[in-house]
């Protein structure tokens, strides 16, 4: 097995040299104590010898608290300012450790010792895709301390190792800042939700009625259960594996569904259809797709999206395709409303699970009451909510910008191809 590495000797500048990790840092492999039984991942208060527990799975960085007690063994520890990364799948994620923590199998910590800490973080985000081609020839997709230690890359001087991360670091705050953005305008979409799902546009209605299921909403409003206004429901089709010489369609799946309202329409498999399907189960504009079946933790089953401008698309047999009666309900409107519908709970209280599948009570999902504003009052809804969406939309697009350039610039910087200004 090769060790990884960001290093290109062929390009190293005269006054920079090719190290390896454990030239210029202290390197602590994680390891479960034996005597630790993990028993309860909610309890945040609970610690191992006073420190914190974490180790290494599929959420990088995820917490693992069990019995405050006291271990025999001492603890492997990753101290404030040390660098942690994960040497399990998923390989190369890192993360700057604030406060001292113990840490299990699955994790790395990394203490730079001659070399600055800062550049050091960048190049071990560098070096993830490295890592993770090591990974592959391991039968657990894993990599040691041999190939940790071994990982090579090349080293400025510490003036400029300093410079470089400051660039970078630059970086790292816009897309964090761009990431706050995005949090917090998706906070105020969802309130505003709320508020025009509940009270209607601002200003319009003065008084108020009391729905079951609903709560309070203008008076003037109708409020029926679901299955009164859908003029088509039915499950999807997942069809046959696509062969060479048959006729292809896309089909989307419950996880092409975003927690957003929205689809991933790259996601879409190419499937075989029987002609039936095709012309029974072919998806318009305006459609709703429901997933029935599917959900996970942190993710109740019940999302929802509308199909606009993706013909031909067809759902698969765990989604339900619902079309709208479109002279009481707008589409866009009719997404809202389900998706308000799903962020206050409700598809989490309609679960139901067997064999560890969740699946939607769709009897009581169709029985639950919608509000039904008039059609002029639902589109200016959907309108004021679509600029909002849009504001996200530009500040997501935004995000992926300074994600390629934070990849760009690093490349450039860490390889010497560019050099910076040094000057204090």
């Amino acid at each position: 097995m090769s060790a990884a590495s960001v290093s290109d000797s062929a390009q190293v500048p005269n006054d920079w040299n090719i190290v390896r990790l454990g030239d210029v840092a202290n390197i602590v492999m994680g390891q479960s104590p034996p005597s630790v039984t993990i028993v309860d991942l909610h309890n945040e208060d609970e610690v191992v010898n006073g420190l914190p527990f974490i180790q290494g799975n599929a959420e990088f960085g995820a917490r693992f608290p069990v019995p405050n007690k006291r271990c025999t063994q001492p603890l492997k520890t990753a101290d404030q300012g040390d660098l942690l990364i994960s040497v399990r799948a998923p390989v190369g994620h890192t993360s700057r450790v604030d406060t001292p923590l113990a840490i299990g199998r699955g994790l790395a910590a990394v203490r730079f010792v001659g070399a600055d800490s800062s550049f050091g973080w960048h190049i071990l985000n560098c070096a993830r895709q490295g890592l993770d081609r090591v990974s592959q020839g391991s039968t657990f997709e894993a990599i040691g301390s041999t190939e940790l230690h071994a990982l090579s890359f090349q080293l400025p001087p510490l003036k400029e190792q300093r410079a470089i991360a400051a660039v970078l670091d630059s970086i790292d705050e816009a897309i964090e800042r761009a990431d706050e953005v995005i949090v917090a305008t998706e906070r105020l979409r969802d309130a505003l939700l709320h508020e025009l799902l509940t009270r209607g546009l601002p200003g319009q209605h003065s008084e108020w009625k009391e729905v079951p299921g609903l709560g309070t909403i203008p008076a003037s409003w109708d409020a029926v259960p679901l299955r009164e206004v859908l003029v088509l429901s039915q499950p999807g089709a997942w069809g046959e594996e696509a062969s060479s010489d048959g006729e292809r369609v896309r089909v989307l799946r419950a996880a092409d569904l975003t927690r957003d309202g929205r689809v991933n329409i790259d996601g879409a498999a190419w499937r075989q259809l029987s002609p039936r399907d095709q012309v029974r189960r072919l998806m318009r504009d305006g459609d709703l797709m429901l997933e029935r079946s599917g959900g996970g933790p942190g993710a109740p089953v019940g999302r929802v999206a509308l199909i606009e401008g993706m013909s031909p698309i067809y759902c698969n047999n765990f989604c339900q395709q619902l079309r709208v009666d479109n002279d009481r309900l707008s589409p866009n409107y009719t997404l809202r409303a389900l998706w308000h519908r799903y962020i206050q709970g409700t598809t989490a209280r309609l679960e139901q699970r067997t064999t560890g599948i969740r699946n939607l009570d769709y009897d009581g999902y169709l029985s639950f009451p919608i509000p039904v504003p008039p059609l002029r009052e639902q589109r200016a809804i959907a309108a004021v909510l679509d600029s909002v969406d849009a504001c996200i939309e530009r500040a997501r697009e935004e995000r992926v910008v300074l994600s390629a350039t934070a990849t760009s610039v690093s490349d450039v910087l860490l390889t010497g191809r560019l050099r910076v200004d040094q000057r204090e």
